[in-house]
């Protein structure tokens, strides 16, 4: 028997992330796959906490087979279902609308990959529409990667090797271009710690976040893999380069070397969440995308 709760925890690792982890890797579902349920439910600063109970779980037999999941915020809703258990999406937009979306502009939104014909007919038939805001996947076939070197000086470092946090956090502060918005770096014992919960537990492999080093031993390139054992696919995230190193090839390189690692550890594919031009110089190919689609909804949860 079929059976729906929410789900139990918070902030960080309990045992219903563990199953969430789990179901997602048994999906396959690369849109929202398990890196991306591991980076929002460890990031306090972009998490709302407070809604995670509102997550949707359907489980038959104790086992885990749909979920209503959000990235970080309330207001993007992502269906997941096990192969087979397809009739569940009409439910499981009913209780989207019933507890999900934000209340402040009633606009609940969810996402649909374009290949999705069912769950597309079940939300039409709800009164959604699509939008124009949508998601690309792009995809990277393990079994080609190229040769690369860096520029004379320069290192690949991986946290497990150095685990100089305060310099990971200034590279990505940097390659995210929050510097050149006028934002101060500060690293203080609360974002160390923060950091060490996000990165040294079960879930993380140090081995696969890696750093360019410079000459003068700051990090100046960064990118993230993320890799379980049991599924073909790795997922790459974050991926960054500080201003006054880029177009040296390094970011390339760095993305490589993570490529490297993961199909050395069993991966067959590696997917990114982006339609940047940066991933597909490197070798990845567009592989599919999806569609929010939304609907002005009478919000019913307080």
């Amino acid at each position: 028997m079929i059976r729906m709760r929410s789900f139990k925890g918070g902030y960080g690792i309990s045992d219903d992330y563990i199953a969430l982890h789990n179901f997602l890797v048994d999906s396959g579902n690369p849109e929202f796959s398990y890196a991306r349920l591991d980076w929002m439910i460890t990031h306090r600063p972009y998490l709302q906490e407070e809604n995670l109970c509102k997550i949707g779980i359907w489980e038959d037999e104790g086992k885990i087979v749909a979920a209503d999941l959000f990235d970080t915020t309330l207001d993007n809703i992502f269906p997941v279902v096990l192969s087979g258990y397809e009739n569940l999406y009409h439910e499981m937009i009913d209780y989207a609308q019933a507890n999900m979306g934000l209340p402040d502009n009633t606009v609940l939104k969810i996402f649909i990959n374009k290949d999705n014909i069912c769950l597309k007919k079940c939300v039409e038939s709800m009164g959604f529409y699509q939008l124009s805001e949508k998601d690309k996947l792009a995809r990277y076939d393990l079994n080609n990667i190229p040769e690369y070197t860096l520029p004379d000086g320069f290192t690949i470092v991986s946290l497990k090797e150095e685990r100089e946090y305060e310099k990971y956090a200034k590279c990505l502060f940097k390659g995210f271009n929050h510097e050149k918005q006028g934002e101060t770096f500060i690293f203080g014992t609360e974002m160390l710690e923060e950091q060490r919960m996000e990165l040294e537990r079960e879930m993380v492999n140090l081995d696969l976040k890696l750093n360019v080093k410079a000459p003068d031993g700051s990090y100046v390139a960064h990118c993230g893999m993320w890799y379980d054992l049991k599924s073909e696919f790795a997922v790459i995230e974050p991926v960054a380069t500080i201003p006054e190193f880029r177009k040296m090839g390094i970011g390339k390189v760095v993305v490589l070397e993570g490529l490297r690692r993961v199909k050395a550890m069993g991966a067959r594919y590696a997917y990114v969440g982006s339609g940047q031009q940066f991933y597909y110089a490197i070798g990845l190919e567009p592989y599919t995308e999806g569609y929010f689609w939304s609907k002005k909804y009478e919000h019913c949860s307080k």
